[in-house]
């Protein structure tokens, strides 16, 4: 009896940790679980185009009428871009990928925005400019998208954004590390030690 209360007791010690679920059977870590729903819900899609329960013709098609109101055009607009850029059940199109998500980023969409900034950084699929990169990646980060943030700071750390926008950026990365981000939070110091050397 003594035991199962002492494994309880750090059950719940975990369950408490950033990165922990308590579950029936014990804790794990939170990457696991998402990763198990993710090849869940990934396995269920695919046996249901494969068995005609889900038809994927209406987000592959490039006009209005698979999604005609605003909201939905530039999440299928996103979800063409997706697939696209990845390759997934459609040849790999770095070019058509940018137009979709420019077109859900010209929408207002944090998600679109990023991928935007994020394909012009690397020039994929278009020319390389840093310059729009910033300021799309700027634009998602002021919507609250946390990985646009982490990839502003990124490029300040390399020395590849402007440099009139540093506190803000930190000021995001304090906000997106103070969420539990390892990686917002080695940037910041990156950037914290970079001022105090200057």
């Amino acid at each position: 009896m003594g035991r199962k209360l002492i494994l309880l007791k750090r059950e719940r010690e975990n369950a408490g940790q950033p990165g922990m679920y308590a579950g029936r059977k014990g804790t794990i870590p939170f990457d696991r679980l998402l990763l198990g729903i993710v090849c869940l819900v990934l396995i269920g899609l695919f046996s249901a185009v494969l068995t005609g329960a889900l038809d994927m013709s209406g987000i592959l098609r490039d006009d209005e009428s698979a999604c005609p109101s605003g909201e939905d055009n530039a999440s299928a607009a996103l979800a063409r871009g997706f697939l696209h850029y990845h390759g997934l059940g459609v040849p790999q199109n770095l070019g058509y990928a940018f137009s979709q998500f420019s077109e859900a980023a010209n929408k207002g969409d944090a998600d679109g925005q990023f991928h935007v900034g994020i394909m012009l950084s690397r020039g994929e699929g278009v020319t390389r400019n840093m310059e729009m990169a910033c300021s799309w990646l700027r634009k998602a980060a002021l919507q609250g998208h946390d990985q646009a943030r982490i990839s502003l700071g990124i490029l300040y750390a390399e020395g590849e954004g402007a440099p009139e926008s540093r506190e803000e950026v930190m000021d995001w990365l304090r906000e997106t590390a103070g969420k539990g981000s390892a990686e917002a939070r080695k940037i910041l110091e990156k950037l914290e030690e970079d001022a105090t050397a200057d």
